[in-house]
């Protein structure tokens, strides 16, 4: 009896490790939410492979812009996610990129920079007496959003500061920017992105 009971013990121990093993090396994916929005994907780097398979995640709706021609053309119902490593290049000049978006946030569309610096959003406000607040921490991944409700009033900012191994930081950036640009135009309020403000 003692030796059957032994047994079970061993046996219990080595299941137990293996599905601990198991639970510990897989990579936990981000939750992205599936709302099938529309999202406007701006610019071009080795990023955009990673951030557009996280966001096929949450939509089919994606359309990849290279230019700003495009942008007038975006409604308040759709996402503007835009590269922060392709702004700059001499087609995307801050001030350009700026006078291009400063339309689509005083019309409430969401938009998003990720892996950039929040100054584009700056600029394109900072004539307007819009209260964007501007945040600041270490990150692989330094990502901002801003999103204004010209019913309310209220414009609702982020910063997003997510730490760890660059892929999962940028997948999980991703997946909180686009839960919360989801979250606002769905008129939904209480979401706070992960390490957001």
């Amino acid at each position: 009896m003692t030796a059957i009971v032994g047994a079970i013990i061993v046996v219990t121990i080595v299941a137990l490790s293996i599905i601990v093993g198991i639970l510990t090396s897989r990579t936990v994916e981000p939750v992205t939410n599936q709302t099938n929005r529309q999202v406007y994907y701006l610019g071009s780097s080795s990023n955009t492979d990673t951030i557009l398979f996280q966001l096929e995640k949450g939509t089919s709706n994606i359309q990849r812009i290279e230019s700003l021609a495009p942008l007038a053309s975006i409604d308040s119902g759709s996402i503007l996610i835009i590269d922060g490593n392709w702004i700059g290049n001499p087609n995307a000049t801050l001030s350009k990129t700026a006078a291009a978006i400063k339309p689509l946030i005083l019309n409430g569309t969401p938009v998003i920079i990720i892996d950039g610096s929040d100054v584009i959003i700056s600029l394109a406000i900072e004539d307007e007496n819009l209260s964007y607040i501007s945040a600041s921490g270490n990150s692989e991944v330094p990502s901002y959003g801003v999103c204004y409700n010209a019913t309310t009033g209220l414009t609702s900012s982020f910063g997003s500061f997510i730490g760890g191994e660059y892929d999962s930081a940028l997948k999980q950036t991703v997946a909180s920017e686009y839960n919360w640009a989801s979250d606002l135009i769905a008129g939904l309020s209480g979401h706070t992105p992960q390490n957001g403000s």
